[in-house]
């Protein structure tokens, strides 16, 4: 059965969309809001303009995927993944991400406002511009991936290894007290200090 097929047939019959393999398909403009996805993996998928507002997902993967600009406020992810896929533009508002792991992936100008991160991992991916404010994290590791001017504004960092991170012209507020605890380079400090009005000799 194809994507949209099965789709539509667990919006009617309001079921969960579970136990499938999808490869090169593409779906746009489905609002697929409050829809389950349990043991599905996305391999090579399209969706334009979706809306998954308040879906629930289980044991998921996005594979070279594309989910950019899509819609995915109050979701729901546990044990979930993306691997090598682009997410530009997409809003993840107040969702809560549970021992999800991001790779290799592109979620440049991402919103992910008022979240929660439980045991998450970003690793080799792109944030750049991505709006983080008011995340609560817990357990997350960022390894090699590029912060650049994303906006960290009331989310603490602590615990957290940027060292491997890019992290220019990142946005905190003014006190910077979102880095209290975390781990940066000293050449990291030395620029984080500038947003102080420090100047580091």
């Amino acid at each position: 059965m194809m994507l949209s097929e099965m789709i539509a047939a667990a919006l009617a019959g309001d079921m969960p969309v579970e136990e499938a393999l999808f490869e090169n398909e593409e779906v746009a403009e489905l609002d697929l809001s409050a829809l389950r996805f349990d043991s599905v993996r996305f391999v090579k998928c399209r969706f334009i303009r979706c809306e998954f507002n308040a879906a629930r997902f289980n044991s998921v993967s996005f594979e070279n995927s594309d989910i950019s600009t899509c819609r995915f406020r109050d979701s729901f992810w546990r044990k979930s993944s993306f691997r090598d896929s682009k997410a530009v533009g997409s809003v993840f508002t107040r969702a809560l991400f549970k021992e999800v792991s991001i790779a290799g992936s592109n979620f440049r100008y991402a919103n992910f406002g008022e979240m929660l991160w439980d045991g998450c991992e970003v690793e080799a991916s792109s944030l750049r511009e991505a709006l983080i404010s008011d995340v609560k994290f817990r357990r997350a590791r960022f390894r090699g991936t590029d912060l650049t001017a994303a906006e960290f504004f009331k989310s603490p960092l602590k615990g957290i290894d940027l060292s491997d991170c890019i992290i220019d012209g990142i946005s905190l507020s003014d006190t910077l007290y979102e880095l209290r605890g975390a781990k940066v380079t000293a050449a990291q400090a030395v620029e984080l200090a500038k947003l102080l009005g420090l100047t580091v000799v």
